[in-house]
């Protein structure tokens, strides 16, 4: 499209991102709806019908997550460089529980990485760790999350960026 349109079937929206190949939105009622290229080849919204309870979401390149209110994240869609935190390397259809995260409040990603913030302040990562993008003073692929090193009393997280409540920011990779 060359001008915004309205997306068809969505309504009472609180949230929503865009990945590379797909869209992600939460409704009102705490459900994910997706659309694009990928998972399903849709070009309207449809439910993710394995999650409820959703309270915020992010979109990588071939992967989504999926930030329930009980401090539990959730991901689907490519996993090659275990982006999803399940400790495999295998694509997800539906969506797989990221192993050893409890209390998040936040959750970031990008291409075939991704970044949870937890409540005690503490940031993880999991996935591809091309140039120390997953901050664990390695390179090595995570396929299960890892603490990103020196970090403590993170208020705000986006990819390979952390934010103090004292408005310094921390970058890597």
């Amino acid at each position: 499209r060359l001008a915004p349109v309205p997306v068809s079937g969505l309504s009472n929206v609180v949230a929503v991102a865009a990945g590379f190949y797909g869209s992600i939105a939460i409704k009102s009622d705490f459900t994910v709806w997706v659309w694009g290229a990928y998972p399903a080849n849709s070009f309207t919204p449809a439910q993710q019908a394995a999650l409820s309870g959703v309270s915020a979401v992010a979109a990588g390149r071939n992967h989504f997550l999926a930030l329930k209110n009980d401090g539990t994240v959730w991901g689907w869609g490519i996993n090659t460089s275990g982006e999803l935190g399940n400790g495999t390397a295998t694509n997800q259809d539906t969506p797989v529980q990221m192993a050893g995260i409890a209390n998040a409040i936040a959750i970031a990603v990008h291409d075939s990485s991704s970044w949870v913030l937890k409540q005690d302040g503490t940031v993880w990562a999991t996935g591809a760790n091309n140039g120390g993008r997953l901050g664990d003073g390695t390179t090595t692929t995570r396929y299960t999350p890892v603490q990103v090193i020196g970090l403590t009393g993170v208020s705000a997280i986006a990819a390979q960026l952390a934010l103090k409540p004292d408005g310094s920011v921390y970058a890597w990779g």
